[in-house]
């Protein structure tokens, strides 16, 4: 009957050993699950402000290119304006042809600065949209990278535990074999069933 109790109580033992390793172990992954998750939002993130802060260079690249463009052009139309009046000064050109010619080149002027106006607020526009696309491109690797964590449920090791206890009192109950009352004979004498003797 010793045997029985120690093998009943070493099964339940074992049981609850392993389930309580189970549970640690399932901790153990759940915690690395998160840190590794935490470490990728945070390189997620990194990558995507840096390339967002190499989109704001370029675009402040393009306006110091369009704001140089534009001053050659205002230059180059000052300069432009100046040598027709002193041709036409010099040649005793004056009246509606001469205001008519600086009229042509000052429209020329308006037009190109226009046209760098215009490109600048296109490149602008782009810049700004592959700047939001970077950001939603962050936001959604981050909601890939972020599941659900499986966690250990304490439940469900408890049950576990309880099931070996169940299991244990089933095997001591088998190894103890059946259950005999002593009897009283014929004789007056205890009979035990077991015992022929």
């Amino acid at each position: 009957m010793c045997d029985a109790i120690s093998l009943a109580v070493a099964g339940l033992a074992l049981t609850a050993a392993s389930a309580g390793t189970a549970y640690a172990a399932q901790q153990q992954q759940a915690s690395a699950q998160e840190d590794y998750q935490s470490q990728m939002a945070k390189a997620q993130q990194a990558a995507a402000m840096q390339q967002e802060e190499a989109l704001r260079l370029q675009q402040a690249q393009e306006q110091e290119a369009a704001a140089r463009a534009a001053q050659k052009v205002q230059k180059q139309a000052r300069e432009a304006l100046a040598t027709a009046k002193v041709g036409a000064a010099e040649a005793g050109v004056t009246g509606v042809s001469v205001d008519a010619l600086m009229g042509d080149f000052e429209r020329q002027q308006f037009s190109q600065l226009e046209l760098i106006q215009r490109q600048t607020q296109l490149t602008d526009l782009s810049i700004n949209q592959q700047i939001e696309a970077t950001r939603m491109g962050g936001y959604n690797a981050s909601l890939a990278t972020n599941s659900p964590i499986s966690r250990p449920s304490f439940l469900t090791t408890a049950l576990q535990i309880g099931s070996g206890a169940i299991n244990a009192a089933g095997t001591y109950n088998s190894l103890k074999g059946p259950s005999v009352k002593p009897t009283v004979s014929s004789r007056g004498s205890l009979y035990d069933p077991s015992n022929p003797d």
